[in-house]
């Protein structure tokens, strides 16, 4: 049986089919995870047809290292299987500390985002480690002090490295 095609199919037919690897890793984010489901359909709006072979590309790419899987998580749900071309960290606490300088500490929200950007982890996942981080005397959360006499932004400092100051 035959039937008129539509310009999709046309424009899909004409569309180079990429069925290896480096096609599937050049639709991998460098550096915000992103679901392997999201991959998928982005290499199926390239024209790649079967899901499953997509999925073993991802599974394949993530094994050989060129790829790396992250679990991305959503507040009150479970974490759902991420990819992308950086690697993940799994100790955040070391992260974080050596994200702050010994000399004089950082600013806790530039701390958060430079957490979030360099490895990617959630606001719950930054501020589960500075608890952890306070609670084993490693840190403390100070008020930083502004030279007019008030109060400035919290500073986020190595504890024992700042007291003689």
């Amino acid at each position: 049986m035959w039937e008129e095609s539509d310009i999709s199919d046309v424009e899909t037919a004409s569309q180079p089919q990429g069925r290896n690897e480096d096609d599937v890793l050049a639709l991998i984010p460098q550096h915000h995870p992103e679901s392997i489901d999201s991959v998928v359909a982005k290499a199926r709006s390239k024209g790649m047809k079967n899901d499953k072979a997509i999925e073993k590309m991802i599974r394949s790419l993530i094994a050989s290292g060129r790829a790396h899987a992250h679990p991305i998580r959503a507040k009150g749900r479970k974490p759902i299987d991420g990819v992308c071309s950086r690697p993940c960290t799994e100790d955040p606490e070391s992260d974080i500390l050596g994200l702050v300088p010994s000399e004089k500490g950082l600013a806790e929200s530039v701390l958060i985002q430079k957490a979030k950007d360099e490895f990617l982890y959630t606001n719950s996942e930054i501020d589960q480690a500075l608890k952890l981080l306070q609670d084993k005397d490693k840190v403390d959360r100070e008020r930083d002090k502004l030279p007019q006499g008030g109060l400035g932004k919290w500073m986020i400092v190595r504890k024992g490295e700042n007291e003689a100051s």
